[in-house]
C-alpha cells in the first residue's frame, strides 16, 4: 500500500488494484474491497452503499440467485486517469450465465458490460464501482429469462410467504381480481398479484431501468427479500416506505450513462464488444442461446380459460395512507438497512 501524501502514479494504480485481487464472487473479502461509504452505482438499478449492500446486489447475478445456475467471466482493465489522487480504472467484462428453469426460463447468455472503478491507491480500497449494463444485457435478463410467468410466480410467492405484512397491505388492490378468479386454479390468491405484474413493463426507458414501477424491479428485490426482509416493501404495488424511509420500485431515479462515462469510454467499450464478437452479437454485446422452448401459456400465464390481464384489477387505493401506515410497521419490524 502506498504511503499517505504520496503522489499517485499509474504504476501504483495497477499494482495496487492488481494486488487487491478483486473478484465479484469473493464475497468473504468485500470488507477489504469496499468501505462503509463505498457505493456500487448501477445506472439501471440504483445505488447500493456499504459492503453488505454491494454484496447483496452482486449476488443477484450469481448462483445464490435461484434463477442462476452458472455465472462467470473475464475482465480487461485499463487506466482512464488519476483524478485528485484517485485511480479511475475502466473494466471491460465478458460474462456468461446459465439460467435455471423454475424461477426463470432455462437457457444461456453471453454478455459484455463496462465498469468504472474509483480506486484509492493510498488506502487500498474501491471508493465507487460504477456499472454500465447495456440494453441487450438488461433485456436478456429481465425480459427474456426473468420475463415469464415463472418469475412472476416467484415474486408473488415471495411477497405472500416471506412478506405477509406487505401482502396484507396490498389486499385491497388484489380484492376485485380475487373474487373474479375464485376457484379457477390452485394458489388462486397469487393470480391478482401476477396479473398486476404482467400488466407492467419488464423494464423502463431507453436504458431499460429496473429501479422503477416495473416487473424487473420487483424480480430484483424479490430475490433480495427471499433472504432479507428489509426488501419486502420494495415489491409492493402500493408505495410503502422501507426501514430507511425510502420507497422503491415506484419511480426510477433515471441515472444517466453520460454522468459517469465519456464518449471515449463508450467507444472503447464498443471496440471491446467487436473484439468479443466470436461469443456475443455485435453491436448489441449479448447472445442468448439454448433457450428453453415455452408455450404462450407458460410465458404469459393462463389459468383455466381466463388469461391474466383480462380481469379488471385497477381500483382506487389511498397510497398516501398506505405509506404512513406501513412506514411505522417497517421501522418497528424490519432490520436496519444501509441503503
Amino acid at each position: 500500500m502506498a504511503a499517505s501524501g504520496q503522489e499517485v502514479t499509474p504504476e501504483m494504480c495497477f499494482q495496487g488494484f492488481g494486488g487487491l485481487q478483486f473478484r465479484f464472487d469473493a464475497y468473504d473479502r468485500y470488507n477489504e474491497f469496499f468501505r462503509n461509504d463505498s457505493s456500487l452505482i448501477s445506472i439501471t438499478a440504483g445505488i447500493y452503499t456499504g459492503p453488505e449492500n454491494i454484496e447483496e446486489y452482486v449476488r443477484f447475478g450469481g448462483t445464490t440467485n435461484p434463477m442462476v445456475g452458472l455465472a462467470d467471466g473475464y475482465h480487461q482493465p485499463g487506466l482512464r486517469g488519476i483524478v485528485n489522487g484517485t485511480c479511475e480504472i475502466l473494466l471491460f467484462t465478458n460474462s456468461w450465465y446459465e439460467f435455471l428453469p423454475g424461477a426463470a426460463r432455462g437457457g444461456k447468455m453471453n454478455a459484455t458490460l463496462m465498469s468504472l472503478i474509483e480506486y484509492d491507491a493510498i488506502e487500498n480500497y474501491m471508493k465507487n464501482f460504477i456499472l454500465y449494463l447495456p440494453p441487450a444485457w438488461m433485456d436478456g435478463i429481465f425480459a427474456q429469462y426473468a420475463g415469464t410467468d415463472r418469475t412472476r410466480d416467484f415474486v408473488c410467492r415471495t411477497m405472500r410467504d416471506s412478506c405477509p405484512d406487505v401482502w396484507e397491505a396490498n389486499e385491497e388492490v388484489f380484492s376485485q381480481a380475487t373474487v373474479a378468479m375464485e376457484g379457477r386454479a390452485a394458489d388462486q390468491d397469487l393470480i391478482p398479484c401476477k396479473s398486476l405484474l404482467r400488466d407492467m413493463p419488464h423494464v423502463e426507458g431507453a436504458n431499460l431501468y429496473v429501479d422503477g414501477d416495473s416487473q424487473g424491479c420487483r424480480a430484483l428485490h424479490s430475490v433480495y427479500a427471499s433472504t432479507n426482509s428489509d426488501h419486502c416493501p420494495h415489491m409492493s404495488f402500493v408505495p410503502i416506505k422501507d426501514v430507511n424511509g425510502k420507497i422503491k420500485c415506484q419511480e426510477s431515479a433515471g441515472l444517466s450513462t453520460s454522468d459517469y462515462f465519456t464518449q471515449e469510454d463508450l467507444d472503447k467499450f464498443d471496440a471491446f464488444v467487436q473484439e468479443s464478437s466470436f461469443r456475443v452479437d455485435y453491436p448489441s454485446g449479448a447472445r442468448l442461446f439454448d433457450m428453453e422452448e415455452m408455450t404462450e401459456e407458460e410465458i404469459l400465464g393462463f389459468y383455466g380459460d381466463v388469461a391474466l390481464g383480462e380481469i379488471e384489477t385497477e381500483i382506487e387505493v389511498d397510497a398516501s395512507s398506505a405509506k404512513i401506515g406501513m412506514s411505522g410497521f417497517a421501522l418497528a419490524v424490519l432490520v436496519s438497512f444501509l441503503l
